[in-house]
């Protein structure tokens, strides 16, 4: 494990994702205070990965396990990301919840990245 620091980004992907799960708190729930404290703690608990992004484990679905794609539990969803070494950087590639079919979910994930 390493001190060094490591800058957290989202692709438009999952960056749409969290937008989606925030739109459907706030407009589809009535709730748009939650939608703001739900947000902030996600961002939160991810900025997490700024230290040692390599201690969370890899994800048990292949082929992303092959492709380095790490797992990450936070709250009810997870967070899929890839570690850039060279540009010190952690790029959250999706975000799912928990509950969904997982390889369903990133095989979506791959099939946008192709358009």
């Amino acid at each position: 494990m390493s001190d060094t620091e490591y800058r957290v980004s989202f692709t438009d992907y999952a960056a749409g994702q969290l937008s989606d799960v925030f739109n459907y708190i706030s407009f589809d729930l009535s709730s748009p205070e939650v939608a703001v404290d739900w947000t902030y703690r996600i961002q939160k608990k991810l900025m997490c990965l700024m230290y040692a992004p390599e201690r969370i484990k890899l994800t048990d679905e292949e082929p992303w396990r092959s492709r380095n794609v790490h797992r990450f539990s936070v709250e009810n969803f997870y967070a899929y990301f890839l570690i850039d070494e060279s540009e010190k950087r952690v790029w959250i590639i999706a975000f799912v919840y928990a509950k969904r079919d997982q390889k369903r979910q990133l095989k979506q994930m791959d099939d946008a990245s192709k358009n």
